[in-house]
């Protein structure tokens, strides 16, 4: 449960629906490249192989779960805009501008490159 002292979020007060609506669907591609991001963080957490295994698994578990906690103030701030957060994955398919690697088994910096680069995007 969120407040807004938690998320800090200030009330708005009168804001132009058309600037709430343009906000709102900025919002909406971060929270789907975010989404895309954390996905990519869950697969290789559960996908990391190596000598370095148990350190990275603990490195990618916390950053897939800053990641949820990041996407969830997103979400927030969307509907404090007074418009719906997307949350499907076709939406947010759509909405994302990262890169995907399918079918690839990856190595531990092939996997850690990735997930720098696509950090990087959505910075």
């Amino acid at each position: 449960m969120h407040n807004k002292e938690v998320l800090n979020l200030r009330p708005i007060g009168k804001i132009d629906n058309e600037i709430a609506l343009k906000l709102s669907k900025f919002l909406n591609g971060v929270l789907a490249n975010e989404f895309a991001l954390f996905t990519k963080t869950l697969n290789y957490h559960w996908n990391i192989t190596g000598p370095k295994f148990n350190s990275m698994h603990e490195m990618l578990e916390t950053s897939y779960k800053d990641l949820l906690t990041k996407m969830d103030s997103v979400a927030e701030r969307v509907r404090v805009l007074g418009e719906t957060p997307i949350s499907t994955i076709e939406n947010f398919n759509r909405a994302n501008t990262l890169n995907e690697i399918n079918g690839e088994v990856l190595s531990t910096n092939q996997m850690i490159f990735d997930l720098f680069k696509s950090n990087i995007q959505i910075q």
